[in-house]
Formats: C-alpha cells, structure tokens, sequence
C-alpha cells in the first residue's frame, strides 16, 4: 500500500511541475498556492532519500525557479515554497540538483522564513517552526558554508538572536541552537564568534533575556568548537587589548563572567592571566580587575578561590595595595566572597585582610570596611567571628570625625541585631558586641561638636536598644557590661572611663531636667529616657530574688543602682519596701553601697526613720569607719523635726561605747560626723569626748611590745595606735566643722595647740610614739588638719601653724611630701582652700631631694590657675565667694613670708649669692607658673595684669613692716627686690613679654600713681602679714582690679 502511495505521490508531483512548466508566466495565486499546497502534501509523502525520485521532482523544481517563486513576496506562496524546497532538499540530498546560485536564492528565501519565527501570534507560526525543524534536523544549512555563504550564515545568526522570544517553545531554541552550532563545528570564525558574544551581554541595548539564553545554549551545545576561538579573544583582550579589532574588546570581562556560568572548562586558560591585571601600574586597570575577580570569587556553586590559588593570593594581595582607591573596591569584594564561599582557608583570608583595613590610613577604606563588616553580620546567612565586630567598634574613636559619624550609625544597626538576636535566644550575650556600646560612652571624651556628652545622651537615650526591647532585656545588657568591669584590663571591657561617661550622661540629663522645671511644657522631653522608675525595680527584683548565681553579676547589679540613684535619686520611690529588704539583710557584701543610695535618695523617699534606726545605730557602733559615716549621715536625711532628739540620745550612747573601748575607730567616726550634723547635741558631750581623746588616745604611751610591732610595718602603712591618734584627731577636727556653720561654742584654741604639737614633734607628749614611720603620718595628719580647718577657722590660724602647715611640702619624708601635696590640690580643686595655700606646691617644687615631686608640684598649680582663670571668666558660674587676697598672684605675698622666717634665711649683709638661690627659687617657680601663657589659655592681657599686679605687690611688701617680727622686715624686702630683677630679666620671660611689661607699666603709671602713694605715703609703716596689713593689699588689688 505504502509503494502505491509513493508512485501516486511521484505522478502527482510530475503533474504539478509539467502544469506549472506549461505556463509561460506565473500562475495566478489561487491557482499557484493550490498547486504548491498538493505538491507539498506530495512531497513529504516521500520518505525515501533517492536520487532516482530526481525525474519525477526536477519538473518542479525547474518550474519554481522559472516563475521566480524563490522571491515572491505573498506569505502564503513563500511559506509554500520553502516548504517544497526543504522536502526537495531533503529527498534528492545530497544533490539536489540546483546551481550554488539557485541554492543562495533558496536560503536567502529560508533566512526570511526564521525571521518571521518572530511573530508568534501568525497563522502561519506553526507551519514556520516545523519548517525550522526540518532545517535542523538534516542540517540544511551547512551547504551555505559548502557554496561560499558565509555572509548569509552570519545573517542567520543575527536573524535567530534577533527573532528569538521568551514565549518560543523549547524547540525552537534547541532548533536555533543546532543549527549555529553545526555551523560553528563545521566553520568557525571570528566573525561569527563575536554575533554569539555579543547576544551573551546583557547590558546591551538591544539585549534580551532570549537571546542570551539562546547565546548559553549555543555555548553549551559546542563549548569545544567555540573554546579555542574565545581563549585567543579573550586573552588578547587581557594582555594586548590595543591590538584587539573588535566592538567587545571592552566588554571581555562580562564575557567572562557569562562564559564561566555556563561553560567554566573554555576558561581555564583565561582566568590565570586576570591576574595581570591586578598588578598592573595603571590603578584603574586594577580597580577594574578587582572587581570582576571578586565578582568572579562570588559565582555560586563554583569554587573559583580554591580552583585559581595564585589568582586569589594577587586578589588578597590587593587588599594591601598601594592605591586607597584599590583597597576600598578590595573591601566591597569582601562580603560576597564570604558570604557564598565555603569555610575554608579561604574565607579566613579575607576575613582578615578586611580587618586588616579596619586600621588602613584612608579613611573612606576604614569606613567601608565597618560598613561590610556590619553587613556581613547582619545578613543572617553565615556567621563571623564576633572578634571582628570588636574591632569595628573600636573605629568609634577614630581619629576621622566623618568615620566615627559612619561607625556610629552602622554599629547602631548591629547592635539592634544583636539585642533582637538575644531576647530571641539565638544567641548569647557577647563581649565583643557589648563593645559597641562601650565605644558610644567614650564618645563622650569626644571634643566634637557631633558627640559629646550632651549628644551622646541622646544617642543612648533613643537610639541604643530597639524600640520593642523590653525593660528587663535592657537592664540584662547594662548588667551584662558592668559585670566585667573587674577584667577590663584584660579586654578593654567596661574600665573606668566608661563608668565615668555614664555617669556624665546621667548628670547631664539631670541638668537638663533642672533647667526645665521652669518650663513645664517642655518637661516631657527630658523624661527619664536612659534609665526609669521600671528599671530600677528591674535591679531591685533581681537582686531580692537572687536571679544571678555569679557573685559578679550581683556586684554588677549594685553599681549600676549606685549610678542610676545617684544622678535620679527619686527613681527609687516606690521600691522602699524592696530596698529596705535589701538594706537590712544580714551580712550584706554591698552594704556600704546601699547605704549610699539611702544617704542619696533619703530625703526622697518614704521611709520611716524607727523602723531602720536599729540597723543604722548597730553601724554607728560596730560597722566599719566608712560604714558609720554613711550611717550618721543617712540619719540626718530621714530625720523629721519630731525625731531631732534622735541625734542627742545616739550621741549618748556613742559616748557610751567609746569610754567600754569597743570599735573606738568606727565610734571616733561617728561622733566626728555627728559633730559635723548636729552640732547641739555634740556639745552636750563635747568636753567627755575630748577629755577622753587628749588622756586616752593622744597621752597613751607605746610599750616596748608596741613599739617593736610597730616598727615592723611596711614604711607606707601606720600603727595601729597611730591610726588611732589619726581618728581622734579627725573626730576633734569634723566637731569644729559643722555643715550648718553653727552651734559650737567651745573654745578653738586647745585644738590648735594639740595640732601645733603635732607639726612640731608628732606628738602631744614625749614617748607616746617611738616609730619614725608612725611620726610622719602623725605630722600629714596634723598639717592637713590644718587645711580642713582653714574651710571655716582661716581667720583665727595663727600664721606659725600656717607656716609650719605649708612647709610639709619640703618635709623629710617623701611620703609626707606627696600625700599632703595630694591632699591640698584636692581640696584646691573642691574650691574650698584659700590661694596663700598655694605657696605649698612652690615650696615642694625648690626642694632638692631627689624623690620630691617636683613634676607635680607643676601640675597641680598649672590645673588650679587655669581653675581660677576660668572662673574669673565666668564670674557668675561660680557660686564660691573669695576675699581680694584669695588670689593666684597674691600667693607671693604670704611665700616671702614663710621664707623670710626660715631661720636659715640669709642677714642682708651676707655676700654669698649662691646661698639665696633656695629661697629665691619658690618665688621663681611662682612667678614662672602664675606669667605662663599656656596656664591661661594664651590670654597674653592676663599675663599682663598679672605682671602689673605683681610689681605693685612688692612695691607695696618694701614699704611694710613684718607684724610678727620686725627683724624680718629686712629679708622680706630682699625677695622683692630680686623678683623684681627677674621680673624684668629677659633671661626670665620672653622678650616680647618683657615688652609688654614694659609698656603696660609706661602706660599705667599716671593711673596707678594714687595707689602707689596709699602704699608709699598712709601706710608705710604697715605691718606686713598683719590682719591691717593684709586687709591694706586686698583693698589696693580689689581697686586695682576695678580699675
């Protein structure tokens, strides 16, 4: 049946060719098209490939070419036609029987066909696409590479990348893609390599996804044919890229990217030579090279880093370059190369070269690599080594004002991250990421204008937890910083200075606070935003229930309270019966710092005086000496006016207690500061006591078994009969010191003697102390003493105890030297010491003792005038009232007085120079510290006042007379009249400033002539040092002054 159907097929073509041969011009189109449709349907009945059907066909092949079929322009007949001639092609290959010209004409025709494929919505769309098919599958199209179409195969590919579209089905693309490829195998060529390239970039304009995916089909299908062809392409674009004749050479490196997706083996013999390019001289060869070798490194699924070790080593290489701009494009290549890569030696590398440009000298390169360092922790994908976040926070102290912006806001992120990640239970608490928040309360030391306390306030304020983190996640991660304060010099943890900015903070928002009260519609602002009443309770749950098993965690607890209290003391109102609980437990570790709260808050909270009055007096009696003061002062804020007879019946029973002699230490301290807040009922028992201290601790006399166990001691430490004596006098001192400066009505002048004995001997009587050890804390005792009576007694020292009080700067004892140094700059810095007192730090820095502090004897007096300096700027900041004299500049007076009555002190007669120079030195050092531009913040007119000032000083110091002993008058006229030569020495001050001095003085002098004659004319005979005498100086400087 089927051979029947064959030679029907065959006379039915023959037919067809013979009607169509017949007629002289072609037939009209019904006609044509009905003939083309049976002879086709004919055709493809022929499955059978012979030469020998070649009679039956070339009728109507000849009959097509003749009526120039091959370039009709109707769909129908085209389509026709080129169905005919695929299935004549098909039947009579491989001779088909036309002329190479008749075979250009017939794929020009089939070329026209493919074009078409692009119009998916044709009737004709299907009929096209088997006509496609047919193609493919016999390969047709390599006979135009056999005639010498190159130019139409080149055509073709364009014509496939160009019809392509993402709706064609799956055949058409692998119909497209075998047909290219068979050319390629057959013939490749430059020309047709770069048609293929072109459609694999996707950034053309003319660029499509079906076309690129048609271009990786391709590349797929003949990887081997293509290879050598792309390798000589593309290597030539890295080496030579000039010598390159191609529109792509500049788009090679996304040719590479493309091709190593879909066929990576073609490259093995690219990829290499990248690294070329990354040590190239020209620095945008190389940022562009880093780029696309980091791009590269990012290829998921493909271990491009372990594959190319010598590539990689160049890319980590480049982390180092020499150009910040490299380094910074090296950083961005960092975070998907971590991200997509494998853990591995790989991975590490990177890792560390980026941390590595934590600390790189551009700072844009330091900001990027904060910046990937924070996104590569919060991408959530793969876990970093919390090491580097460490060291991301540590550029908040940069020395970059911009990096520390960035870092700020970056590592705030992270931190929001992290904090999340916490009270989810994904991770832990972390030392390294608490960090961040260490390196924001440091910012605080930060002299910018975009940080700084008030800044950083609000940073902590609104910006450090996320808004949903609940109170008690909050007060985990303060809890959790404060917890390793003990080992921050091993991690640079919590030290110190953090604790020191928090509190700075607080102190700042309280300010804050005060100065809105007086506006009431902006109160609401300054709420307890950091800290709040919650917290607080939050501590106080935790520490009443005993939360945390490590002892650290409980201490972390009671800090933080301690500086929350004692910024916001009100914040701890309506958990009294919480603290109370606290504050009562037996043997308690944090008592001292829960009795700090107490003394902080008391006033504001409800707490009755009765029920914890047992537990405060036990302290009074048994607690330790820092215990009883905190207890005696915690009494005063609870008292109400119903309860003041507390003080008098606790008076008693100390008195009591200190005549059993048990605790004497802690019972000394708690009269000494009961004295200081009920002045009333001390007196009551004010003789008892000091009986009782003068026979009793200051007349007791060391046994030999004492002294011995004495001297045994380490040199820094007293004995424990010395501290005594020290506590007795400290208690007879604070009793003399009320806080409200009133009350007291013994008689100042037994102290005075007991601590005059004490400068001179160290002791009241001979034999009460033998250690030398014990003699020198006796004296510091004594001599600072004298400073805290000069508070409120000033007046009523004579100037022997202040003279004796001041020379402990050039005591014998280096340890008496430093300590009583300490403890006047201390006080200087409190505001509550008189500038005579300044003559200490002169006296201490002309001593010639190899251990005298020198050095801080500078130190201290360059910190107290640039204190005085810029108060006087700000006259009404300053809440401290000051007489004339308590002046830097009339220090001078009161030096040359305790020198003139040194019993060394040179005759006026006495010829050897040399022998002044140690009591020319203090006033020396004096002059040098008080005309230091540098101690007043360059203020040249006040080192010219300051000149002034002290030429009139010594004028006025000649004309007067010693009160205390006339005979000195003589000596204390020689140190003005040398200070003055030095005054004018240039060898002294600088050149210009003699200048200066010179000129002012020229210029002042009318001006100043009715003061020198007050001096020089009323008062000649003035007694110097005198209460007249100094009453005359303050009044000249305070005139002087207003002028």
């Amino acid at each position: 049946m089927a051979d029947a159907d064959g030679k029907a097929a065959k006379e039915l073509i023959r037919d067809i060719g013979k009607q169509l041969a017949a007629k002289k011009e072609c037939p009209h189109k019904d006609l044509l098209v009905k003939l083309l449709r049976q002879a086709a349907s004919a055709l493809s009945e022929l499955k059978t490939q012979s030469g020998l059907l070649k009679p039956a066909i070339k009728p109507l092949s000849d009959s097509i070419l003749k009526h120039g079929l091959l370039q009709q322009r109707d769909k129908d007949v085209r389509l026709l036609v080129s169905t005919c001639v695929c299935e004549i092609l098909r039947i009579l290959a491989p001779n088909p029987g036309f002329s190479d010209a008749d075979l250009r004409g017939i794929f020009q025709l089939l070329l026209g066909m493919f074009g078409e494929l692009a119009d998916t919505k044709s009737p004709y769309y299907s009929r096209r696409v088997e006509l496609l098919e047919t193609i493919a599958k016999f390969n047709f199209c390599v006979i135009m590479l056999d005639i010498g179409c190159e130019d139409l195969v080149r055509k073709m590919f364009s014509i496939f990348f160009g019809a392509i579209r993402k709706e064609h089905s799956s055949n058409v693309f692998s119909a497209m893609s075998s047909i290219m490829s068979v050319i390629f195998q057959e013939k490749g060529s430059q020309a047709l390599l770069e048609v293929i390239l072109h459609n694999l970039l996707k950034d053309k304009k003319d660029a499509s996804p079906a076309s690129f995916q048609l271009a990786v089909s391709v590349i797929e299908d003949c990887s081997q044919a293509l290879e050598p062809f792309v390798c000589r392409f593309l290597n030539r674009c890295i080496l030579d890229r000039d010598s390159v004749n191609s529109e792509l050479k500049d788009s090679y490196h996304a040719i590479i990217f493309e091709i190593f997706q879909c066929a990576p083996q073609m490259l093995i013999a690219v990829v290499p030579n990248l690294t070329q390019e990354l040590l190239t001289d020209q620095v945008d060869v190389r940022i562009t090279a880093i780029k696309f070798v980091g791009k590269l490194f990012s290829v998921p699924g493909r271990h491009v880093a372990q594959e190319y070790h010598h590539l990689f080593i160049e890319f980590i290489n480049r982390f180092s370059d020499k150009s910040a701009a490299v380094r910074l494009n090296a950083v961005l290549c960092a975070k998907s190369f971590y991200l997509i890569n494998p853990p591995g030696e790989e991975s590490t590398a990177v890792l560390s070269a980026l941390e590595g440009r934590l600390l790189d000298f551009d700072d844009k390169v330091r900001t990027q690599a904060v910046a990937v360092a924070c996104d590569l922790f919060k991408s959530n994908l793969r876990p970093i080594p919390p090491e580097m976040i460490t060291q991301a926070a540590k550029r908040l102290r940069d020395k970059k004002v911009s990096v520390r912006k960035k870092a700020l806001q970056m590592l705030l992120d992270v931190y929001h991250d992290y904090c999340i990640k916490c009270s989810e239970g994904i991770i832990k608490l972390s030392v390294d990421f608490e960090q961040i928040p260490c390196g924001i309360l440091l910012l605080c030391y930060d002299k910018d204008m975009e940080f700084g306390v008030q800044n950083i306030a609000h940073v902590l304020e609104e910006d450090l937890f996320p808004v949903s983190l609940s109170v008690e996640e909050r007060i985990r991660h303060w809890l959790f910083l404060f917890s390793h304060a003990e080992s921050a010099h091993k991690n640079d943890m919590f030290t110190p200075a953090h604790v020191k900015a928090l509190t700075a903070v607080l102190c700042q928002k309280k300010r804050l606070q005060v100065e809105m009260q007086s506006y009431p519609d902006l109160q609401t602002k300054s709420s307890y935003n950091i800290f709040s009443s919650d917290h607080v309770k939050c501590i106080l749950d935790h520490l009443s229930e005993d939360k945390f098993q490590e002892g650290n965690l409980k201490k972390a607890c009671v800090e933080l309270l301690m500086i929350i209290i004692n910024a916001f003391p009100l914040l701890l109102r309506g958990s009294e019966d919480q603290f109370c609980i606290l504050l009562l437990e037996e043997n308690s570790p944090f008592c001292n710092e829960l009795l700090q709260m107490l003394v902080k808050a008391g006033p504001h909270l409800s707490i009755d005086l009765s029920v914890i009055y047992p537990f405060l007096e036990r302290i009074c009696l048994n607690g330790t000496r820092a215990q009883a003061k905190l207890a005696i002062s915690a009494i005063s804020e609870l008292i109400v006016t119903s309860q003041q007879f507390t003080f008098s019946y606790l008076c008693k029973t100390l008195v009591d207690a200190l005549v059993s002699g048990q605790h004497t230490p802690t019972i000394l301290q708690s009269l000494g500061c009961l004295a200081q807040h009920s002045g009333s009922a001390f007196e009551a028992h004010a003789e008892e006591i000091t009986r009782y201290i003068v026979d009793n601790i200051f007349l007791l006399k060391e046994v030999e078994k004492s002294h011995i166990s004495v001297s045994s001691h380490l040199a820094s430490e007293p004995s424990t009969s010395c501290k005594l004596k020290i506590f007795g006098l400290k208690a007879l001192v604070k009793s003399f010191l009320p806080h409200q400066r009133k009350g007291i009505t013994r008689k100042f002048d037994e102290v005075l003697g007991i601590i005059s004995q004490m400068l001179l001997r160290a002791e009241i009587s001979e034999g009460t102390i033998f250690c030398k050890n014990d003699k020198d804390h006796l004296r510091l005792a004594a001599a600072v003493s004298v400073l805290q009576l000069s508070r409120l007694w000033d007046s009523h020292i004579p100037a022997d105890i202040y003279r004796q009080t001041v020379l402990k700067a050039k005591d014998h004892s280096s340890l008496v030297q430093r300590l009583f140094l300490k403890k006047t700059f201390k006080l200087f810095k409190n505001n509550v010491l008189h500038c005579k007192y300044l003559c200490t730090f002169a006296l201490a820095a002309s001593d010639s003792s190899e251990d005298s502090p020198k050095d801080d004897s500078l130190n201290y007096m360059a910190e107290i005038i640039k204190n005085r300096y810029r108060e006087a700027k700000t006259p009404r900041t300053s809440t401290v009232k000051r007489d004339a004299t308590d002046n830097p500049v009339c220090a001078v007076m009161f030096l040359i007085h305790i020198l003139a009555h040194d019993t060394d002190f040179p005759s006026q007669d006495f010829e050897n120079e040399d022998y002044f120079g140690p009591f020319f030195s203090p006033i020396v050092f004096t002059m040098d510290a008080l005309l230091n531009p540098s101690f007043v913040d360059g203020d040249m007119n006040r080192i010219n006042t300051v000149a002034s000032d002290l030429h009139n000083i010594f004028n006025a110091i000649k004309r007067a007379e010693d009160a205390l002993d006339v005979e000195k008058t003589s000596s204390a006229r020689n140190h003005p009249k040398s200070a003055r030569k030095s005054l004018e020495d240039n060898s002294f001050v600088d050149g210009q400033l003699h200048k200066r001095i010179k000129t002012l003085n020229a210029h002042k002098k009318t001006s100043h002539e009715t003061r020198k004659q007050i001096i020089s004319g009323e008062k000649e005979n003035q007694d110097f040092i005198s209460q007249e005498s100094i009453m005359c100086h303050g009044e000249f400087y305070q005139d002087y002054q207003q002028a």
